[in-house]
Parts: C-alpha cells; structure tokens; sequence
C-alpha cells in the first residue's frame, strides 16, 4: 500500500466513535515536507514543536477551534512513551504542566482529535516497539512529501 492510501486509510478511523484511536507518524528525511502535508490532513491544525520539549505544552490549544494535533519534529521515542494515552486521543481528561505543587496545571480533553507526529529518519525511533506497532499507523516517505 502506497503512503497516501495508508494515510487516508488512518484518517478513516475518525468517522466512527471509538474509546481511544491511533495516532499518525510521518516519517522522512529533514526538509521533505513532512510538517506541511500533516497540516494539509484535517482544517486548523495546531502545531506544536516538540524537539526535546519534556512534554506537550497545548494551553493554546483550541478543541472548538483547531481539527487536529501535529507534534512536529519529534526528537525521541521517550515523548511518546511518556505520553502514550494523550496521543491516543481517548476519551480521558488530560492534566499537563503540573508544577511540584499541581498549582499551575491545566487540562486538555482530546477525544478523537486526529494526531500526527512528524520524525526525521535521524531520530531515535523504534519502528518495532510492539506498543507502537499497536497504537499508531507509520508512514515513512522515501522521497519528499510533495513528490508522493
């Protein structure tokens, strides 16, 4: 199956309601347009550029506004261990940016946004993890994206 049937094919899983969903990994080489076909996916993506970000800093997420999540630039395999039921998009509330104290937290509800993650073939990232074989759908470009 080609990268954009199996893409469509992910975006699919939207149309019904489930308990959780799988997440999308765009996979390819630096500047071959990964970033810019995600957002392409659903309308009003927020973007969030993770690095080495210890997590996900979504207080300006919108969910009656943005159609999706793109975690852009995804450095290590640790962000989604660490964040595996966030990813999912279940149906659970979601506690971010706790200080030691939980004072300065804020919650995020993320039932069934569609999310992608993009990762440079560089990175550190186990194609073979048997938790993400399960829970996301991988697509790795050979090429640039806008070639496909």
């Amino acid at each position: 199956m080609d990268a954009l049937a199996r893409v469509e094919q992910w975006r699919t899983q939207y149309k019904d309601p489930d308990f959780r969903y799988k997440f999308l990994v765009l996979r390819g080489d630096s500047r071959s347009g990964k970033t810019t076909f995600a957002k392409t996916l659903f309308s009003r993506p927020f973007v969030q550029t993770v690095q080495d970000a210890a997590s996900p800093d979504l207080r300006d997420y919108d969910w009656t506004y943005h159609g999706m999540i793109v975690f852009d630039n995804v450095n290590d395999m640790d962000f989604v261990m660490k964040f595996r039921a966030l990813l999912q998009a279940n149906n659970d509330v979601h506690v971010l940016g706790s200080s030691a104290t939980g004072m300065y937290s804020y919650r995020v509800w993320l039932w069934k946004v569609p999310v992608v993650l993009t990762v440079d073939t560089q990175a550190a990232w186990d194609s073979n993890n048997k938790w993400v074989k399960e829970n996301c759908w991988e697509v790795t470009f050979a090429e640039p994206c806008y070639t496909v």
